[in-house]
């Protein structure tokens, strides 16, 4: 599938440093972004931007190093300057783009198949769904899930949390939605 990521600023955010700024994983060759739904990756302007992108738009562009093995799936804001991602090697990873020691905040291996999305609550904990039919919840204080939520047949494609984190909400290739109170 189509992976790709682009953090920049927009409406509801608030202005500050941070505008506009583009994260790049090195781990992801510009091939492996190749066709989706028949549609080809942007081509490259000359100037180190995809084609679209207004040239007198200020962009920053930051290399991080690389964490994931294989292609990502998911990516979510976490809080302020914090990223979260998922991807095929079954990690989710708590990157800040923003600090200059790798940016490395916690990596989590939970679960035994890749993971397929990633979600952040308000708390600072992070939700992952997984083709190993499971959802797992994560701190930084702790390396193993705070817990894991196990009951679906098939892959877990889709997890949401609310705004109270109480309740996650998970959805799955059985074809079924399923509502979990989180603690």
């Amino acid at each position: 599938g189509c992976t790709g990521l682009v953090f920049a600023g927009g409406a509801g955010r608030a202005a500050g440093p941070y505008e506009n700024i583009k994260i790049v994983w090195p781990e992801l060759p510009r091939a492996n972004m190749g066709a989706c739904h028949g549609k080809q990756p942007p081509k490259d302007s000359g100037a180190g931007e995809p084609s679209g992108h207004a040239a007198d738009e200020p962009t920053t562009t930051r290399e991080l190093s690389a964490v994931h093995k294989g292609a990502l799936f998911g990516v979510c804001c976490a809080t302020g300057s914090v990223v979260a991602t998922c991807g095929e090697d079954g990690v989710v990873a708590l990157r800040d783009w923003q600090r200059a020691d790798e940016s490395v905040v916690a990596v989590w291996r939970g679960h035994t198949r890749p993971v397929n999305r990633v979600v952040a609550g308000k708390s600072g904990k992070v939700y992952s769904c997984s083709r190993d039919q499971t959802l797992c919840a994560w701190s930084t204080d702790s390396e193993a899930p705070l817990r894991r939520f196990e009951g679906h047949e098939l892959t877990v494609s889709a997890v949401a949390v609310d705004d109270g984190e109480q309740t996650l909400c998970s959805g799955s290739r059985d074809y079924s939605v399923r509502l979990w109170d989180i603690e």
